[in-house]
C-alpha cells in the first residue's frame, strides 16, 4: 500500500464476516492507484447475469462505516454530517439495485447484491458508463 488509508471512523469490528456467490462478473480496470500502486483494481459490473459468478466477502459494519468507506475510496473528505449515502439513499439502493452517488471517483456507484437475514448486502463499484 503506497497511501495510507484512515477507515472508517468508528473502529468497532464488522460484526460478522461472511462469504457469498453472486451473479455479476468481476473485472479489472485501470492500471495503477495512488494508493495502492501499479496494478489493476477489482470492479463488479452492477448488471445481474446468471451466468457469472463471483465470490465476495462482506462484513456486517454499520451504515456510517460503510458511508466513511465511500467517501475514502472516491477521494473525498470523510465527513459525517453528509447526506451522500444516509437511510433515504439505502432504500433507494435497496429498491433500485445500483444508484451512482460520487460522480468523480471509481467506486461511486452503490449496488446492493441481495439480502443477508433481511440486512441489505452493500458493495461500491464503478457506474454503468465507465463499461
Amino acid at each position: 500500500m503506497k497511501k495510507a488509508c484512515v477507515g472508517a471512523m468508528d473502529k468497532t469490528p464488522p460484526k460478522e464476516t461472511t462469504w457469498g456467490t453472486f451473479p455479476n462478473r468481476l473485472f479489472f480496470g485501470r492500471e495503477s492507484t495512488v494508493t495502492w500502486g501499479e496494478g489493476g483494481s477489482a470492479f463488479l459490473n452492477p448488471l445481474t447475469n446468471l451466468s457469472d459468478q463471483t465470490h465476495m466477502c462482506f462484513y456486517r459494519i454499520t451504515l456510517e462505516q460503510f458511508k466513511d468507506v465511500l467517501f475514502q475510496e472516491n477521494g473525498m473528505k470523510v465527513d459525517s454530517d453528509s447526506p451522500l449515502f444516509d437511510l433515504s439513499a439505502l432504500q433507494l439502493v435497496q429498491s433500485n439495485v445500483s444508484i451512482p452517488l460520487a460522480k468523480s471517483g471509481w467506486y461511486g456507484n452503490v449496488v446492493c447484491v441481495g439480502k443477508e437475514s433481511d440486512i441489505p448486502i452493500l458493495t461500491m463499484t464503478c457506474t454503468l458508463s465507465v463499461l
